[in-house]
């Protein structure tokens, strides 16, 4: 299980580099400037080599013939969104649950069985909330280069880059606040702080299942051409 749970991760931070890369080239050929200086700027000084080229890139001086992230209507990219909606909507209704059920419900466990909680936890949330994360995440990078014609390029890019934030948040703040809570017996205090902090969680898997939704309402009602 653990095998195949890195093989997903790594799967989704291979092809989100890839497509970040690959964008980069072709923005810097559209815009007359070095393309693989780009694709180094926006590596070797990750967000801010992004915020430096955002700020400082000249016009389009040429289209790229590239069919790379060029939308269609074709079947693929209509099983890619419904992917995506699809195991969105799973998850936000797997943050809301937690949030309401699960996580409250945690300081009837006393000190006494807090230990062993935690050191199951790991194992029973595999299947139902990190396998269905990280296909969700690749789902979110597949939607850059495989998006309907009526959906514009930024919300595909704002759900990759919000995956990419929430795996790193998972690892340096939530299981860190679960860690602490656990170790106090999961006490009302400690447990009151981990469901402040992760509300910040269940707004972001929230706002992207509404954007989804957006995406899948312009697929269906606006006409194709």
């Amino acid at each position: 299980m653990r095998a195949g749970l890195l093989a997903l991760l790594a799967a989704f931070v291979i092809l989100l580099l890839v497509t970040i890369a690959r964008w980069a080239y072709a923005d810097g050929s559209r815009r007359g400037k070095s393309e693989w200086l780009i694709v180094l700027l926006i590596f070797l000084l990750p967000v801010v080599g992004w915020l430096i080229w955002l700020g400082i890139r000249p016009p389009i001086q040429k289209e790229t013939t590239s069919r790379i992230f060029v939308p269609s209507d074709g079947a693929l990219s209509t099983w890619v969104l419904l992917w995506n909606v699809a195991l969105g909507w799973y998850m936000v209704g797997l943050v809301w649950v937690g949030q309401l059920v699960v996580y409250p419900m945690r300081v009837f466990l006393g000190p006494e069985h807090a230990a062993a909680y935690v050191a199951k936890y790991p194992e029973y949330i595999a299947i139902p909330v990190l396998i269905p994360n990280l296909l969700l995440a690749v789902a979110a990078v597949l939607l850059i280069w495989f998006r309907p014609r009526a959906v514009p390029s930024w919300p595909p890019w704002t759900g990759a880059l919000l995956s990419l934030v929430l795996f790193v948040l998972v690892f340096t703040l939530y299981v860190p606040l679960q860690m602490e809570a656990a170790k106090h017996g999961f006490t009302e205090a400690a447990n009151a702080k981990l469901l402040r902090i992760h509300w910040t969680r269940v707004a972001a898997d929230t706002a992207y299942g509404l954007l989804l939704l957006w995406m899948a309402a312009r697929t269906i009602y606006t006409p194709r051409e």
